[in-house]
């Protein structure tokens, strides 16, 4: 595509000091996990496919044995990586702490390898494999395993030393109980900073330790990365609680209840430790470690192929706005994304060129700003292909909730319940939402909240392949529709 001399339209409608995204300088829980998932199980593959070089295809001079001995190389990789993560060993906690684990990485080596054994068995294709190569790869990947676990918890120790945080955590409740759960989790050199300890109880003035109530809590969610809020009151009641997580609920942090509860009307998660804390989970953060390395390379890998498969009809598609009217190719307009912040997302052009006003509108039917070319753009989603630039910018998704104009989240925000929460992952090019009709404008409250709760369905139960059911549909159900115009 020639860019040359192609100018960009911004649009203005909304006020100037709307918020940012703005992140602390730390190294990061999510980022840690997901990374070292990814190493480990590329080093079991490179492992295993290294012995199988020199020896199935060097020492025993068998050619083309690549192609048989793949599967194996992909499956180990992958049994390990879910066998340690249903067995709790990607636990920060228990990364810092390689000598903790060295059991449990065993047994799971082992069984990961014995079941191979077994489906090569019941495949009736154990034979076909060396049993040297087989037995020295579970051996030395075992090992690998292990001393990539001692470098780790080295790095960890060196990050803690140096004041970088893995994990920073707020603390709300009765300020006793939330001195002393602060206290417990920053012991022994847990990588856990701090942020505030927030209450909304009477305190003493002079208490330098509180940092401010509920409300400045989400404001210091909204503006700064927290990993974990763990609410710490002598008593609890679950319709207190409740209130507690509907006001919680819109930032993507794990919320962890401190044992004093009294009540029964909140879901619970389960057990979790920090630090050796032990916490229940009421709230999960979604899309995290695991899901948060499929969900990234997901992302780049589609929107990489995706922009090389498409740039020939991107280029005719700017050719057919410059053709069909005076005026910029691409169109920018500040959204909301991941944790409420505002990102430029991209798109073509679909209007008359015109000076930008104060006042937000969303296009209607027969709406006399759209283009002829841009009718068939909006009504095709082909508008919306630029946003592939903003996927690999990591500012979107191909998946998710789609992002809405500033001025639109300002009004429903104030009007709906639990609509901010859709803004706990990042905005997709394509959703839930749009693949049950629930795109175009959106007029009515009404029309709006049923996009909210297919939103809200997504975050909740998200994985991959509820990703990929999305994909696929979104070329029948997603781009074309009676609602695009």
């Amino acid at each position: 595509m020639n860019i040359e001399n192609i100018t960009i339209e911004t649009d203005t409608s909304v006020p100037k000091n709307v918020r940012r995204p703005r992140y602390s300088n730390y190294f990061g829980e999510g980022i840690l996990v997901a990374g070292y998932i990814f190493v480990e199980m590329a080093a079991i593959f490179l492992l295993g496919l290294a012995i199988a070089h020199f020896y199935v295809g060097g020492h025993l001079g068998v050619e083309n044995y690549y192609p048989f001995y793949i599967t194996p190389l992909l499956v180990a990789p992958l049994l390990s990586a879910l066998r340690f993560r249903n067995d709790g060993l990607y636990e920060v906690a228990l990364l810092q702490r390689s000598s903790a684990v060295i059991k449990p990485i065993l047994k799971s080596m082992a069984i990961v390898f014995a079941g191979l054994v077994l489906l090569g068995f019941l495949a009736g294709i154990a034979s076909a494999y060396s049993r040297i190569w087989f037995v020295g790869w579970a051996f030395s990947s075992t090992s690998l395993v292990l001393l990539m676990r001692g470098l780790l918890d080295y790095v960890l120790k060196q990050l803690s030393d140096n004041q970088i945080p893995l994990s920073r955590v707020a603390i709300y409740g009765d300020p006793a109980t939330a001195t002393k759960v602060s206290t417990a989790l920053t012991a022994d050199e847990s990588g856990i900073e701090i942020v505030g300890i927030f209450s909304d109880a009477p305190t003493n003035s002079t208490n330098r330790k509180i940092s401010g109530n509920l409300r400045d809590l989400i404001q210091l969610g909204l503006e700064t990365q927290i990993d974990r809020i763990v609410i710490a009151k002598k008593t609890t009641t679950g319709s207190e609680l409740s209130k507690i997580m509907d006001s919680l609920g819109i930032l993507p942090a794990e919320v962890l209840l401190h044992p004093n509860f009294l009540g029964e009307t909140v879901n619970l998660s389960g057990l979790t430790f920090v630090n050796q804390s032990r916490l229940i989970c009421i709230q999960k953060k979604p899309i995290s470690d695991w899901g948060l390395l499929i969900k990234t390379v997901e992302d780049k890998l589609l929107a990489s192929v995706a922009l090389v498969t498409l740039s020939p009809l991107m280029a005719l598609i700017a050719l057919g706005i410059k053709l069909d009217s005076p005026g910029p190719v691409f169109f920018r307009q500040r959204r909301h994304g991941y944790n409420s912040g505002v990102i430029d997302v991209w798109k073509f052009r679909t209007m008359t060129a015109r000076e930008c006003t104060n006042e937000f509108k969303q296009a209607v039917k027969d709406d006399k700003r759209v283009t002829w070319f841009g009718s068939f753009l909006r009504k095709s989603s082909l508008d919306e292909l630029p946003q592939l630039f903003n996927v690999l910018k990591s500012e979107m998704s191909i998946v998710g909730p789609r992002p809405h104009p500033v001025a639109m989240n300002s009004d429903f925000s104030a009007r709906l319940m639990r609509y901010d929460n859709r803004h706990k992952v990042k905005p997709g090019i394509t959703g839930w939402a749009q693949i049950n009709g629930y795109r175009g404008p959106t007029l009515k409250a009404s029309q709006m909240r049923k996009r909210i709760e297919y939103d809200l369905e997504y975050i909740e139960n998200w994985s991959l392949w509820f990703d990929l059911k999305i994909i696929f549909a979104t070329p029948f159900l997603g781009f074309v529709h009676k609602n695009a115009f």
